[in-house]
């Protein structure tokens, strides 16, 4: 089956005039077409969402305060039918893949059962706790599971350092995200202290590192092992560190700005040459799990950026993140399903499109 599109993201940029051929889900051709062919609108491959929670599938908590007062304000966790709404959800919004941290692994078979692929991430956290808990993962049909740490402020080195030792797909970690996280870590003070003993934690054992978030995790030799999520407050020493490691942040826009008000320094984050991946978060922290909502947002924030940017991290390096190579891209051999923005070609920024499904995305072989 051939289709034409007056618009479409390629590995080499956004192109005009567009055919991919597929045999079933697998594209066998990516040429030019004619004008008269073309579908009016921008073609993408299915998008891929780098970091959500489909467990905190709940009403928008508490904003602009900062990150203790919006934990402490959450205080629940989704039911079965907000779980598999939010996912099917997120399905028909055109998004492929993506990356689910999961406390309780309560989604696991809610995703089994779906379209989606991606990964299952198995948070674990425990600022008191030196052994991770023998949890049993379960198969996830389409998914990858592995076990990944919460955060620094919620989990000890220990913790850390096991988990991110653990074999598969690349891990997950909230980083920088606050700058009460900067602050516990610096002298093991602040908000974050108080409601970590609120809740019954032993901070008795916890000795601050004195240095930034991104700096511990360097120091712990686990930097490389993992994505970085949120980076709100990393600074350009940091981001050096980023850069060494090698390592993917991952961008939550819209939840930073209804938490803490403030997006990361995006700009000194492309100045550095740094991989960025796209998630929304969850429904608790963001209107929706539109992956072109993130999108929209760094578009207004920061105009001079290319569109093509923000449409790859939302494609090609969620899926890399992923370690998903048969989705991101339109290109001979894969299988990443093709969402059609219709009649829409640049104009992100101010409107949010009617899109569907024109191909789904092929499975993993």
């Amino acid at each position: 089956m051939r289709h034409c599109f007056a618009h479409a993201l390629l590995p080499e940029g956004l192109r005009r005039n567009v055919a991919v051929t597929l045999d079933g889900a697998t594209i066998t051709a990516v040429e030019r077409c004619s004008p008269d062919e073309a579908q009016d609108g921008l073609a993408l491959p299915g998008l891929i969402n780098s970091h959500t929670h489909l467990e905190l599938s709940v009403p928008l908590a508490l904003g602009s305060h900062g990150l203790p007062d919006w934990v402490a304000d959450l205080g629940m966790r989704s039911d079965d039918g907000a779980i598999q709404d939010a996912a099917n959800a997120a399905y028909a919004l055109g998004t492929a893949a993506l990356a689910d941290v999961s406390n309780t692994l309560a989604t696991a078979r809610f995703l089994s059962d779906s379209p989606l692929q991606g990964v299952l991430h198995s948070e674990v956290l425990g600022i008191d706790q030196s052994e991770l808990p023998h949890r049993e993962l379960p198969a996830v049909d389409g998914f990858h599971v592995r076990t990944s740490p919460h955060a620094p402020y919620s989990t000890s080195p220990q913790l850390i350092t096991q988990a991110l030792g653990q074999p598969g797909p690349t891990a997950t970690i909230h980083l920088d995200e606050d700058p009460d996280e900067r602050r516990f870590l610096a002298d093991g003070t602040g908000p974050w202290a108080d409601f970590i003993r609120l809740i019954g934690r032993d901070l008795s054992a916890f000795e601050p590192p004195g240095c930034s978030p991104t700096a511990y995790l360097a120091r712990l030799g686990v930097l490389d092992k993992t994505a970085l999520v949120h980076m709100v407050h990393a600074s350009a020493e940091d981001l050096a560190l980023v850069k060494k490691a090698g390592s993917t942040i991952v961008l939550c826009p819209r939840s930073n700005q209804h938490i803490g008000g403030q997006l990361p320094d995006v700009p000194a984050m492309l100045a550095a040459d740094l991989p960025l991946a796209l998630g929304t978060d969850a429904l608790a922290s963001s209107p929706d799990l539109d992956v072109l909502g993130e999108v929209r947002v760094l578009m207004n924030a920061f105009p001079k950026v290319h569109p093509e940017v923000w449409l790859r991290a939302a494609t090609t390096f969620g899926a890399r993140l992923l370690g998903l190579p048969h989705l991101g891209e339109f290109a001979v051999g894969k299988r990443p399903g093709i969402v059609l923005l219709e009649g829409c070609a640049m104009d992100l920024a101010v409107r949010q499109p009617a899109r569907r499904w024109v191909v789904e995305p092929g499975g993993a072989t």
